[in-house]
């Protein structure tokens, strides 16, 4: 008994001891040097240089078509069967097979027609005070030109130009050479390198296929026939609406002079033409022509 209570008596002893010990400092671990993070390397601003088709809306698009129809977006690359509803830029060419017809609608709402055996390109477009400008040139067949978008289109051939201004108008190269345009509405202008020609509504003009520097060609001024206007609603619906007002004009209209007496320099003093220099562009604006007597409605 004596021996247990002496037991426990250094035991309760050894327990007061080692509370009252003093508590050793604690060790702070030791400091892990810490690099510095990188600061990212300065990248000046470079401005991407992105694609036509990803910058831009398109200038044109394929609404419709029918038969064998190709396209390429400019002349070094090949010609791939189009589609619908096909976007388009400047640069871009269509084609039109033996029994191919295409719609184009430019991005100002103007629609363009192409016939069968046509090859033509989107050559420019920009902004004008009446709407938006665009250039097409004609290289093979026949186009048609619905201006309801406002603006102008203007047609290149390699007998001259023909442009159109809130009105509808055909221009084609004629198989046997040449070239003819026809102003079915509105005011319509051809210019050559010899003479510019403004028609109104319901005349039309063919153009020789070839003429030497010293003499002029002699233009076909006409008025359109009944063929003409049938051909007309044939190929584009849209014009059904105009075509009587068309009819009541030209009924009402005289006929064109058969003669018509020569300017001092020997050019036929045709409605609305001009002389010019040899191989230059009109010494004066195309004088304008006066308006059928039934206006036609604006699109």
């Amino acid at each position: 008994m004596k021996v247990l209570f002496a037991f426990l008596c250094c035991f309760v002893g050894m327990l007061l001891l080692a509370a009252c010990a003093p508590v050793a400092p604690a060790v702070p671990p030791a400091a892990v040097p810490v690099s510095p993070s990188p600061r990212p390397s300065h990248t000046p601003f470079v401005e991407a240089t992105l694609l036509p088709t990803e910058t831009a809306l398109p200038d044109a698009h394929l609404a419709e078509t029918s038969g064998e129809v190709a396209s390429r977006p400019m002349e070094s690359a090949d010609f791939q069967p189009a589609f619908v509803p096909q976007p388009l830029w400047m640069g871009a060419q269509v084609r039109t097979g033996e029994e191919g017809r295409a719609r184009l609608d430019l991005r100002s709402g103007t629609m363009l027609r192409l016939l069968p055996r046509t090859l033509f390109t989107l050559q420019e477009s920009h902004p004008e005070e009446t709407g938006l400008f665009t250039r097409v040139r004609l290289l093979l067949g026949e186009i048609f030109v619905l201006l309801t978008g406002g603006g102008s289109v203007e047609v290149e051939t390699e007998f001259g130009n023909a442009a159109v201004r809130g009105s509808y108008m055909l221009v084609s190269l004629l198989p046997e050479g040449g070239l003819l345009v026809q102003c079915l509405e509105g005011f319509c202008t051809l210019v050559t390198p010899y003479i510019s020609l403004e028609l109104t509504g319901g005349q039309g003009v063919r153009v020789p296929p070839r003429w030497n520097d010293s003499t002029p060609p002699a233009l076909d001024v006409f008025r359109l026939t009944e063929n003409d206007l049938r051909r007309w609603r044939q190929e584009n619906p849209e014009v059904e609406g105009i075509l009587p007002l068309v009819n009541a004009t030209l009924t009402a209209l005289p006929p064109l002079p058969l003669e018509t007496p020569a300017l001092p320099d020997g050019l036929p003093a045709l409605p609305g033409i001009l002389p010019t220099a040899p191989g230059g562009l009109p010494v004066a604006p195309p004088v304008r022509t006066p308006e059928p007597s039934l206006p036609f409605p604006r699109p």
